[in-house]
């Protein structure tokens, strides 16, 4: 699993400009929880309002307590297309995501070295993730 910081400094300078077409963001939920292999993380669900289509974008922090935003090894997802065709293998090979929307082909076109980095709705929360205070415990689901 790739750090916050790792995939914030590796999104291209292309992705980063198009962050500015992102207009406003919105905090769901943040919890802190254990996921099913019994790490704990910080998770939050943020939709974002693109130009055109609203998208929902998943985070999960893990790391220690008092580490900052960018110590934290993360797991992403983003509803958006870009996410789709050019993330999400890429991300779910280094464990920082998960195959969820795509069928898991490896993206030869779009992106063929699998170049992990965050699309600009992950890139454009992140202040917003800095600014998250309270993370309350939510226990894990027992199927």
């Amino acid at each position: 699993m790739l750090k916050f910081s790792t995939l914030v400094k590796a999104t291209p300078r292309n992705i980063v400009e198009n962050t500015r077409t992102v207009r406003w963001q919105r905090l769901v939920k943040a919890w802190t929880s254990v996921d099913e292999k019994g790490r704990m993380f910080r998770g939050a669900l943020i939709h974002s309002k693109a130009t055109t289509v609203p998208r929902l974008i998943q985070l999960r922090l893990y790391g220690t307590k008092g580490a900052t935003l960018f110590e934290h090894s993360a797991w992403t997802h983003c509803s958006c297309e870009y996410f789709l065709y050019y993330l999400e293998v890429a991300l779910a090979a280094r464990g920082s995501s998960s195959i969820i929307t795509s069928n898991g082909e490896y993206p030869g076109i779009r992106n063929p070295s699998l170049r992990p980095h965050v699309c600009k709705h992950i890139y454009g929360a992140v202040p917003l993730i800095a600014r998250i205070k309270a993370w309350p415990y939510i226990p894990p689901r027992k199927n």
